[in-house]
């Protein structure tokens, strides 16, 4: 559902021209499954776009500049595994970034040693190219397993991540299974540190039985080193309906059909990308400072204890 791109800065540099522009400036950033991951540090990244587009006339520039806008507005934090390295080019340090936590392609101006993860500008929208044409749908099986492969890439690129669902009960396999699989999900090809996990639910439950079962069970799926935020939303007389389902990230977020919850083998799911104006109501709603709802009672952190890579029997 959100996959991420290393973007070479002299091919950045190259789009200013119309069709260019109106190609690449909706293919990228909230609402897309797009995002441009910051590679090298974002001043550093953004001064090689400059500097390579310097000579170009005032219009390809204001293009140029206004695409910058657009990929950095919101992208995919890294802290590559090893130092950029100054004295190669920017192509060999992303080959090699790629390798320690892969990418879904590189754009580059080239493709010199023939790598199938760079993508050139003649390869870039060739039809039936997976690594470009991907899916802002899916429809998995509700399996933890399946849930969590379709969310991978949202969930290895995240820095902040809330999970919402109202019927959430922590004492239910069937709950904290696909729970177990996102969280373990979210250290996979982790290039930046999480910075804030929280699971959302309503008020079925007593607080007292919600609170002990969170301090309980938890622990056992939420890996070591990992804190979860667990809280309970109230609808509020004549407010917005505590209803919907959702994952929201700090790079957008997935509406679920059904519910985060795991079914039966013989059933599935269907998961879309929320829209950028969807994403930015439901994030103001339910994640950002001004919720729609009352919070009911005290939040429960819980720190994990699951060793990784063995997954605890549910």
């Amino acid at each position: 559902m959100i996959y991420s791109y290393a973007i070479e800065p002299e091919l950045v540099a190259t789009w200013g021209n119309k069709a260019d522009y109106r190609y690449f400036c909706d293919k990228f950033g909230l609402g897309q499954p797009r995002m441009m991951v910051e590679f090298p540090k974002l001043k550093n990244w953004r001064r090689q776009v400059l500097q390579s587009a310097m000579g170009s006339g005032d219009q390809e520039m204001q293009k140029v500049t206004a695409l910058i806008g657009i990929l950095t507005e919101r992208m995919i934090s890294c802290t590559p595994k090893d130092e950029y390295d100054g004295t190669r080019s920017w192509l060999e340090n992303a080959e090699e970034e790629h390798g320690n936590a892969p990418f879904q392609a590189i754009l580059a101006c080239s493709n010199p040693r023939g790598i199938s993860f760079v993508i050139p500008p003649d390869s870039v929208g060739v039809p039936g190219d997976g690594r470009w044409f991907v899916s802002d749908q899916a429809p998995p099986d509700r399996t933890h397993t399946s849930l969590r492969n379709h969310l991978q890439g949202l969930l290895s690129n995240c820095s902040e991540i809330v999970f919402v669902d109202p019927h959430f009960g922590p004492e239910n396999p069937r709950h904290r299974r696909p729970l177990q699989a996102f969280l373990c999900a979210l250290l996979t090809n982790r290039r930046t540190p999480l910075t804030r996990i929280e699971v959302k639910t309503g008020t079925k439950a007593t607080y007292d039985f919600f609170e002990k079962t969170c301090i309980r069970e938890m622990p056992k799926i939420i890996p070591v080193g990992m804190e979860v935020v667990f809280s309970r939303l109230r609808q509020r007389e004549n407010g917005e309906k505590l209803h919907n389902r959702y994952i929201l990230t700090d790079i957008g977020g997935v509406n679920f059909g059904v519910g985060l919850d795991e079914g039966h083998e013989s059933e599935t799911e269907d998961i879309s990308l929320m829209t950028r104006k969807q994403y930015d109501l439901r994030w103001e709603q339910y994640a950002g400072s001004r919720l729609a709802f009352d919070v009911a009672d005290a939040p429960v952190p819980v720190r994990g204890r699951l060793q990784l890579p063995k997954l605890s029997h549910l």
